[in-house]
C-alpha cells in the first residue's frame, strides 16, 4: 500500500487547524507539527502533484518572508519559532489543492463546528454527562481541570476544545459555512438554519463577546452583498425594515451591545486585562518604530513585567496588529497587512467574477474563504490570530483556497460528486 505524502500533509494541516486539544494545543507541540509539515513538503517536492502555486500569489509574501528573516536577528533564538510558523503558513498557502480537497476541508470544518456545538450545549445543560465524557477525552493532561474551572466557576463553556476563544472561532466559522450554503444551495436549508442557531447559541455560551457581535454583522453584510444584482421587493422591504427596527429600538440594541461589552458590570468596557497587554506593545513600538524589537520579543517583555505570576512560552498581546508593530515595526506591519489585503482583494474580485459568469459552486467556496478571513482579521483586534499557530495556519489555508479556486472549474466543485479516497 503506497502512502502519498500530499495526503499525509493534508491530514497534518487539518490536525493543526481544528485540533485544539492534547499535545497539539500546546505551543511547542503545535510548532513541532508545523515543522513536520515543512519536512514533508521538502520530501514531496519530487511528486508531480505536489508543487507550489506562484501564478496568482503576490510577491509581497516573499518580500515579507525575507524581511522577517532579517528581523529575527534582533531576537535570536526565540524568533526562530515564528520563522518556522510563517514558513509553514507560506507552504500551506502556496501548495496546489484540487477541488476534492477544498470540498473535503470545508466539510470537515463544518462537521467539527457541529460536533463542537453539541459538546458546548451538553456542557451547559447536561454537565454530568459532558464532564464524564470529557474526563475520558482529556485523560492525558491538565486540560480537563482548565475545562472544569471555566465551566463551573466562570460559566464559559468551550466543549471538547477546552479553550473558549478557539472554540468560539470554530463555531463562528461553522456559522459562516452554513449561512453561505443556505443562501446558494436549495437543498439542506432547514438543516443549515438549525445548525446556525445551535452554533451561534454555543458562541454565546462560550462568553466570547467579540464573536457574538462579529458573526451577525458579517452574515448580515454578506446577505446584502449576495443580492446586489437582484433587487427584489422582499430584499428592499427587509433592508428598510431592518433600518427602521434599528432606529426604533436603538436604545435597547445599544444597551444589549453595551451589556455584552461590559459583561453587565457597569459602564466600563471589560477588557480582561487586555489594556495592560496593549500598553506594553505600544511602549515597545515607541522604542523602535521602524524595525521593531524582533519576532516573538513581546513574550519576553511580557514575562519580565510580572503582569502574570507564571512564565509563558506564548502570551500574545491579544491584539495582533499592536504586537506586529512592536515586533516588526512599521516596515513589517505594512508588508504583512499589504499581503493580507491583496490576497483578500483577490478573493473578492473572484466573487464578482463568479457572479458575472454564474459560477455558483466557486462562489460558495470563495465566499466562505473571504468571510472566514474577515472573521479572523476582525478578531485579530482582540486576539492573537497572527501569532497563535492554529489560527495562523488556518488563515494561510483560506488564502490557499482563494488562490487555487481561480484555477478550478466550477463543475469540479459539485459537492454531490463521488469521492474516492485511497492511500
Amino acid at each position: 500500500m503506497k502512502i502519498q505524502i500530499n495526503r499525509v500533509m493534508s491530514l497534518l494541516i487539518l490536525l493543526i487547524t481544528i485540533s485544539y486539544t492534547g499535545i497539539f494545543a500546546g505551543y511547542h507541540g503545535c510548532m513541532a507539527l508545523i515543522g513536520s509539515v515543512i519536512i514533508l513538503f521538502a520530501a514531496g517536492l519530487s511528486d508531480k502533484f505536489f508543487h507550489v502555486n506562484l501564478k496568482y500569489c503576490s510577491p509581497l509574501w516573499l518580500v515579507l518572508f525575507l524581511y522577517l528573516c532579517l528581523n529575527s536577528l534582533l531576537n535570536m533564538p526565540k524568533s526562530l519559532f515564528y520563522i518556522v510558523l510563517f514558513s509553514g503558513g507560506l507552504l500551506v498557502m502556496l501548495r496546489v489543492m484540487n477541488a476534492k480537497e477544498i470540498i473535503c476541508i470545508i466539510s470537515l470544518f463544518k462537521a467539527a463546528a457541529v460536533i463542537l456545538a453539541v459538546s458546548v450545549l451538553m456542557q451547559a445543560y447536561v454537565p454530568a454527562v459532558f464532564y464524564f465524557l470529557a474526563d475520558k477525552w482529556f485523560f492525558y493532561s491538565n486540560q480537563y481541570e482548565v475545562l472544569l474551572h471555566l465551566g463551573i466557576e466562570c460559566h464559559q463553556y468551550s466543549g471538547l476544545f477546552y479553550e473558549v476563544s478557539f472554540s468560539a472561532l470554530i463555531l463562528s466559522l461553522g456559522c459562516i459555512i452554513c449561512f453561505v450554503e443556505m443562501i446558494y444551495r436549495k437543498f439542506g436549508r432547514i438543516q443549515n438554519l438549525m445548525f446556525i442557531m445551535a452554533m451561534y447559541y454555543a458562541v454565546v455560551l462560550t462568553g466570547k463577546r467579540s464573536f457574538m457581535l462579529i458573526v451577525p454583522v458579517l452574515l448580515a453584510a454578506f446577505w446584502l452583498f449576495s443580492g446586489y444584482r437582484h433587487i427584489s421587493l422582499l430584499r428592499v422591504t427587509a433592508v428598510f425594515g431592518f433600518v427602521f427596527i434599528l432606529i426604533w429600538q436603538s436604545a435597547n440594541i445599544f444597551g444589549i451591545i453595551e451589556n455584552i461589552l461590559t459583561k453587565g458590570q457597569g459602564n466600563t468596557i471589560q477588557l480582561s486585562s487586555r489594556e495592560q497587554y496593549w500598553k506594553l506593545a505600544l511602549d515597545m513600538f515607541q522604542q523602535k518604530r521602524l524595525l521593531g524589537n524582533g519576532l516573538n520579543s513581546f513574550d519576553i517583555a511580557f514575562n519580565l513585567t510580572g503582569i502574570k505570576e507564571a512564565v509563558f512560552d506564548f502570551a500574545g498581546a491579544h491584539n495582533s496588529y499592536l504586537q506586529l508593530l512592536a515586533e516588526t515595526g512599521i516596515i513589517g506591519t505594512v508588508l504583512y497587512m499589504s499581503g493580507i489585503f491583496f490576497t483578500i482583494k483577490t478573493g473578492v474580485n473572484e466573487m464578482f467574477s463568479c457572479y458575472k459568469h454564474q459560477n455558483k459552486n466557486k462562489m460558495i467556496y470563495n465566499s466562505i474563504a473571504v468571510l472566514a478571513l474577515l472573521l479572523i482579521m476582525i478578531y485579530g483586534i482582540t486576539g492573537n490570530v497572527l501569532y497563535q499557530p492554529q489560527q495562523v495556519i488556518m488563515m494561510f489555508l483560506f488564502f490557499n483556497m482563494i488562490l487555487n479556486l481561480r484555477m478550478i472549474n466550477d463543475s469540479d466543485l459539485n459537492r454531490k460528486q463521488k469521492f474516492k479516497i485511497t492511500l
